[in-house]
């Protein structure tokens, strides 16, 4: 029976989305990431929260730019990325690749690559929350600084 009822509600948020990925649409997000879940070769337990800001360049394609706060086991990382992500119209999935800069003292200043997946479950016609798994690629130092995790996000599309 819960199978059933999870199919279900997978149909029915994909027949939902009223989604607004055309040009010229911008975009807003904030989202907690890591929730203890993510892991990599020097990190145990990890929170944090961030922000983006996206504009869509094209029909189901969206430039980002974000920062984010990341508490590492006793550290306090900072990070600046950017991105793109491609929407697929119909279902509410993305897919998105990315650059980003992390800092978490003085010898740990990190290059990563970051792909990610997720959904957006609509709301409303503007407002939309976005889980979403993701992984740190590190550039410098692929054992210690290489991750991943989840993010949970709430977005707003205007």
């Amino acid at each position: 029976m819960k199978k059933v009822l999870f199919a279900l509600l997978l149909v029915l948020a994909s027949v939902n989305a009223n989604a607004q990925f055309e040009k010229g649409t911008q975009y807003g997000n904030t989202y907690l990431s890591g929730l203890g879940i993510g892991y990599n070769g020097t990190d145990k337990f990890n929170f944090g929260f961030g922000g983006d800001y996206g504009y869509f360049i094209e029909n189901s394609w969206m430039l980002r730019a974000g920062a984010a706060y990341q508490h590492v086991d006793g550290y306090n990382a900072f990070k600046l990325n950017l991105g793109a992500r491609y929407y697929f119209k119909k279902c509410g999935i993305f897919t998105g690749l990315g650059m980003q800069y992390e800092h978490k003292g003085e010898p740990y200043n990190w290059f990563q690559f970051v792909p990610e997946a997720g959904y957006c479950f609509y709301l409303n016609h503007y407002i939309s929350v976005e889980p979403s798994v993701y992984a740190d690629l590190c550039c410098n130092d692929w054992s210690n600084g290489s991750g991943f995790g989840l993010k949970l996000g709430v977005a707003v599309y205007w």
